[in-house]
């Protein structure tokens, strides 16, 4: 006779512990609404929520704003940066900060509803440890030339990361924290920290999200940042997949110098710019890359990163 007593379907299962992390920077005008649109939205029985706020370094009352709602909610931790360091760090230090094993980070814009964390967190629940689910906009409500440099940015680095990006890639994401428990939030600035999760997770899952209709009117990516973000992903590129390339844009440099030479452009000084333009960019990019690929060859792998998908 089997004396083990069946399960009372009746008593809940544990809650979920999740933490919320959210880099903030001269945030003053939403932060009290965005706190209020979590505590509205996100609460759920099955999940255990901590909200970690860490201040890059904020120069209006964001600060202020953050201590009295630590002091007035429970289950909110404020961490502070002395100076700015940019996001990914701002993100990285409050993971490191974090005391639950699962993490979904949020802008501080209310860009990122947070009535869909919820549904991040059930994909994830449904998928491996190794899992990453970002949630992506169907519809971004931005300039048309911002969302192609956005678009064209993740797929020329998809040329040579091992792992391609999604190409509407955001900071909407959840994942356990030992996917980047590698990763130092006090070293260089430039940690390209979503291109650092992609590389490192088994399997990067997306689902459609929808935008806030509180949201940051001006991007904080111009064309300039754009560039920087990917030059830093290049300590993630693949140096062969790097060389391959560089000996096509040589194949290019040479097929425009032949065309050069065989047209009649001297009367024509505005072809003549367009092709040099032309040649020397992808020479000059990927020479660029060359020296940063070799610069960090010797970067660690992230934890995770040489798991098969």
């Amino acid at each position: 006779m089997n004396n083990v007593p069946e399960r009372d379907s009746s008593i809940a299962a544990a809650p979920t512990a999740v933490s919320l992390i959210i880099a903030v920077f001269n945030s003053e005008i939403s932060l009290r609404r965005l706190h209020q649109a979590i505590i509205d939205r996100a609460t759920s029985p099955e999940f255990d929520f901590e909200i970690v706020y860490v201040d890059d370094g904020s120069t209006d009352g964001s600060l202020e704003i953050l201590h009295d709602l630590k002091k007035n909610t429970a289950n909110v931790v404020v961490v502070e940066h002395p100076g700015n360091r940019g996001q990914s760090r701002a993100v990285l230090t409050g993971i490191h900060a974090a005391r639950s094993p699962i993490v979904v980070t949020l802008d501080d814009d209310l860009q990122h509803n947070p009535a869909d964390v919820a549904r991040l967190l059930a994909v994830l629940k449904a998928g491996g440890p190794g899992n990453l689910v970002m949630g992506v906009a169907d519809a971004l409500k931005r300039p048309l030339w911002r969302a192609w440099a956005g678009l064209c940015a993740n797929a020329v680095s998809n040329l040579f990361l091992a792992r391609p990006l999604p190409l509407k890639l955001t900071t909407f994401c959840a994942f356990r924290r030992q996917l980047c428990a590698d990763l130092d939030p006090g070293s260089d600035r430039d940690l390209p920290l979503v291109t650092a999760l992609v590389q490192a997770a088994d399997v990067t899952r997306t689902i459609p999200v929808q935008l806030d209709s509180l949201q940051r009117d001006r991007s904080r990516y111009d064309l300039a940042a754009l560039f920087r973000l990917f030059m830093s992903r290049s300590r993630y590129y693949k140096f062969s997949r790097v060389l391959a390339a560089l000996a096509g844009a040589s194949f290019l440099m040479l097929a425009c110098d032949a065309l050069l030479l065989t047209q009649d452009v001297a009367g024509h000084p505005i072809l003549t710019a367009l092709l040099l333009v032309f040649t020397a960019t992808p020479w000059l990019l990927l020479a660029l890359l060359t020296i940063r690929v070799g610069r960090d060859a010797d970067v660690p792998a992230l934890q995770g990163a040489n798991r098969s998908a």
